[in-house]
């Protein structure tokens, strides 16, 4: 620091991170949702440490997919990242992609690249719950797929599984689509080591 008179001169030699970021990258795929509900999810899940985020449009969603439409929540879910990372003081925005249709999320080039665990949250598995995957807390990566209102049809259940995916559970209770997402991050996050 140099100062003279009124004005001082600052070199800033290096920034301390406030809020350490997860050491494992989560992604999450989200069914778009009725209402503000998916703001609710954007923002849970950035303060939760969502390392990326991604709507899709399946069968069971409400409305189409338009392009313009799509844009205007896009940008309005990334100003919502944006403030939920000011407000839990994480240093990195989630990546916040724009909607996609379902059979393009499973199919895209990023899912090509991605060495993943992959899990698909579905109220059909009765057989592998969650809390049950040792394999959470040494996966470098997870990325958690999860339904609209109404869930998954079995064909995009198939597709899934098709495209890697394990189903799980999160237990014998039928939770709204909101707080199953936020149910499943916060259940990895926890087996992570990263809550």
């Amino acid at each position: 620091m140099v100062g003279t008179g009124r004005r001082v001169a600052l070199r800033i030699e290096g920034i301390a991170a406030t809020a350490p970021e997860p050491d494992k990258t989560l992604w999450v795929g989200q069914g778009i949702l009725k209402g503000d509900k998916m703001d609710t999810v954007v923002q849970k899940c950035t303060e939760l440490g969502v390392s990326r985020f991604t709507p899709f449009h399946s069968s069971r969603c409400q409305g189409k997919l338009d392009p313009v439409q799509s844009r205007k929540k896009q940008e309005r879910w990334q100003r919502i990242g944006l403030e939920a990372c000011k407000q839990c003081l994480r240093l990195r925005v989630p990546h916040l992609d724009g909607p996609v249709v379902y059979g393009e999320l499973l199919q895209g080039k990023a899912m090509e690249n991605d060495m993943s665990l992959r899990l698909l949250f579905w109220e059909e598995e009765k057989e592998l719950h969650v809390r049950d995957l040792p394999e959470i807390g040494a996966a470098p990566s997870v990325f958690l797929l999860l339904g609209p209102e109404g869930g998954f049809t079995r064909e995009e259940v198939e597709l899934a599984r098709a495209a890697g995916f394990r189903t799980v559970s999160l237990g014998e209770r039928i939770l709204r689509a909101e707080t199953a997402t936020l149910t499943a991050v916060a259940i990895v996050q926890f087996l992570a080591g990263n809550l």
